[in-house]
């Protein structure tokens, strides 16, 4: 007499290892360098949640998910007819390296602002800001003639106004350098 009970059980093994391999599938590591952005649906009052290390179910349908590179970005700026706080004009050319905040908060903050731009984008997006606050901060010093080092007035001051406005749009200062200031 012929049983139905072997190819049943063979039916609902094959069905539990497609359901399992699909569920394996929608499990996204995230690599060191990168920071991994889940959007769709996320966890109450935030709009995408952000993974660095580890890894995180996507759940299909409801949720997807894009990486964010943590490549640092290296770009010379040269920013010209600045004017002091005593009216001296001066000219600024610096060395500015900043990235991707791996920090939570601010890693958010990239998520929203930079998640769909080219490295050539955030890199245009972060010269303006830094010429912004560079005209920002030089009309607060007020330039002497007695040999001040001018550079390092410069450095410390538009570090610490950089690092709170990249902030803002998850972008972490890595380092400055006011290469010179004719």
């Amino acid at each position: 007499m012929y049983s139905p009970l072997p190819m049943l059980f063979v039916f609902f093994i094959f069905i539990f290892f497609m359901i399992f391999s699909y569920l394996i599938s929608r499990y996204r590591l995230c690599p060191a360098d990168k920071v991994l952005v889940v959007y769709g649906t996320a966890e109450a009052g935030r709009v995408c949640k952000c993974i660095h290390g580890g890894g995180i179910f996507v759940l299909p349908i409801i949720q997807d998910y894009q990486y964010l590179d943590l490549t640092p970005i290296g770009i010379t700026s040269e920013i010209e007819n600045i004017y002091s706080k005593n009216n001296i004009k001066i000219n600024i050319q610096g060395k500015f390296t900043f990235g991707i905040s791996e920090e939570k908060g601010i890693m958010e903050n990239a998520a929203i602002y930079l998640l769909s731009k080219s490295p050539k984008e955030i890199s245009d997006l972060a010269n303006n800001i830094i010429e912004g606050q560079v005209r920002l901060i030089s009309s607060k010093i007020e330039i002497k003639q007695n040999g001040e080092d001018i550079k390092a007035v410069f450095n410390e001051n538009i570090s610490s106004a950089l690092k709170e406005v990249f902030n803002k749009i998850g972008l972490k200062l890595i380092n400055i350098d006011i290469v010179d200031v004719y």
